[in-house]
């Protein structure tokens, strides 16, 4: 099963990857806990990203919660910190 959300967790990181704001990251680390059907994932990349001329920099930790459904895992929360 952890290897069908690391396939779903990359998935996610290339569509924010080719959506419209330039993103330049790098993976510094991934954990994954499993319960059943539902993972918890939290990832710490260094992020550099513009947006309508805003800057962003620095190491960002997402935690994202997946679901497995009938159709296959589903992301049904989201969270994110700047850790600088």
């Amino acid at each position: 099963m952890k290897q069908e959300i690391n396939q779903c967790e990359e998935k996610f990181l290339q569509a924010f990857r080719t959506s419209n704001v330039n993103v330049i990251e790098d993976c510094v680390e991934r954990e994954i806990q499993l319960f059943e059907d539902t993972a918890i994932v939290t990832t710490v990349i260094y992020l550099k990203a513009s947006s309508g001329g805003h800057l962003v920099e620095g190491k960002t930790r997402f935690l994202r919660t997946w679901k497995k459904f009938n159709t296959g895992w589903k992301i049904i929360g989201v969270a994110s910190v700047n850790l600088g």
